[in-house]
């Protein structure tokens, strides 16, 4: 399993943690929660890309940390 794998099954088991408790949360939470879907949606792009493109690699890396870093905000919130 590659690294770019192995970041995203991380972040989704952070993912599907937060969902479950995300109705449940704030407005602000919301927000975050609504912001960071959609950078999931970039990530999972970028992280199919990652196959083939060597150069994403970086980019990829800081936005999965700041991905999980969000998801570890809203998990500590809850």
């Amino acid at each position: 399993m590659s690294e770019a794998q192995k970041l995203t099954e991380e972040i989704k088991r952070a993912r599907d943690e937060a969902a479950l408790k995300i109705h449940l949360a704030s407005k602000d939470l919301q927000q975050e929660w609504k912001d960071l879907e959609e950078r999931w949606a970039s990530f999972q792009e970028k992280a199919a890309l990652d196959q083939t493109a060597k150069g994403v690699a970086a980019a990829l890396k800081q936005l999965g940390a700041e991905l999980k870093g969000g998801y570890a905000r809203i998990r500590k919130a809850l």
